[in-house]
This record gives C-alpha cells, sequence and structure tokens, in this order.
C-alpha cells in the first residue's frame, strides 16, 4: 500500500484498516494518511475558492464554495446514468443553481416559493440515485446556500462566468471518472 493510495482513500475505507491491522506501524501510517488528506483537501479548497473569488468577484464566494462541493462529489458519485446524458443533467443542475434563485427572490412570495419548490426537486430528482452516496444532500445544499446569497447586476454577469468555468472543471472531471459507467441506461429510461 503506497501512501498516495491512502491519501485516495475514503476516510471511511482508512479507518476499516486501521482497526484490522495489528502493527501499529500500519496503523500509524493510516492515522497519518487520513491526516494528511484532510490538510490537503482544507488547502485546497481555501486555494481553489480564493482562486475563483479572486477572479470572479468576493460576492460570488458562495458559487465557488457550492462548486468546490459538487467538485468534491463528482469524482466519486456518478448519476447514474450514461455519461450523455449525466453530462446534460450536470448542466442543468448548474443553470438552476445559477438561475432559480435570483429569479424567485425578485419574483412575489407565492411563485418565488413555486419556483425554489420546484428547481429544488428538480435538482433531487435528476441526481439522487445513489442517495447513500450524499448526492442529493450536496447539490440540494448548493441551492439552500445559493438561494440566500443572490447577485445582480454585473456580479451576476461574472457568477455566470464563474458557473460556466464551474460546469467545465466539474464535467470534465464527471466525464474522466465515469464514461464507462452505466453505458446502456438513458436519464429517460431511469
Amino acid at each position: 500500500m503506497k501512501f498516495y493510495d491512502i491519501l485516495q482513500w475514503d476516510p471511511q475505507v482508512t479507518k476499516t484498516l486501521m482497526s484490522k491491522k495489528t502493527s501499529k506501524k500500519e496503523k500509524i501510517k493510516l492515522g497519518i494518511g487520513m491526516f494528511m488528506r484532510s490538510i490537503l483537501i482544507v488547502l485546497f479548497a481555501i486555494a481553489f475558492i480564493s482562486g475563483l473569488t479572486s477572479i470572479f468577484g468576493s460576492k460570488n464566494t458562495p458559487m465557488a464554495v457550492a462548486i468546490f462541493c459538487i467538485l468534491l462529489g463528482v469524482r466519486f458519485v456518478d448519476f447514474g446514468y450514461i455519461i450523455r446524458d449525466s453530462l446534460v443533467t450536470l448542466f442543468f443542475v448548474f443553470f438552476l443553481l445559477l438561475v432559480s434563485p435570483v429569479i424567485a427572490n425578485i419574483a412575489f412570495p407565492l411563485l418565488g416559493f413555486i419556483i425554489h419548490f420546484i428547481s429544488f426537486f428538480a435538482i433531487l430528482f435528476i441526481n439522487c440515485d445513489k442517495p447513500e452516496m450524499g448526492n442529493g444532500g450536496l447539490f440540494s445544499f448548493s441551492y439552500i446556500y445559493l438561494s440566500g446569497n443572490s447577485v445582480y447586476g454585473q456580479d451576476f454577469i461574472y457568477r455566470i462566468y464563474l458557473t460556466i468555468t464551474g460546469f467545465f472543471i466539474c464535467g470534465l472531471i464527471f466525464y474522466v471518472k465515469h464514461r464507462d459507467k452505466n453505458t446502456d441506461i438513458s436519464f429517460f429510461e431511469k
């Protein structure tokens, strides 16, 4: 087992291995790996979110945080259908994350509630094939977080650019990690 592999494992896998190992040296190596993984994720989060915020403005930090969370999720969890449909639905989710909170916040309250309700459940419906993997919670958190952090005017233009950038980053990683999965299941068959 290489140290790099330990950094790639889910913490639960590392904890399970730690409980099975008898060698104190192996347990320490696994513990250090889990600790370093946490440190590296935090450092990457700081660099990623700060970088996007410096490019697209501080008012768009919430979208940068949402993109970072989605980025962590799409590495491991697919949507359960072919890559083409998955990328189209990922685009649709990013579109809803961009537009729905803004429209709902400027609409009169009842219409705003309806927009939030439909958008929220559309996002859950699209990507909640594997609820045990947390996709539904991740995307719904992103939606709720962005609903309380709408932007307008020039900041919204920057948010559009940020959302497109985030979609391409997440879409590329999603494609690389999941292109060979679920090759016979389309979104409409599910």
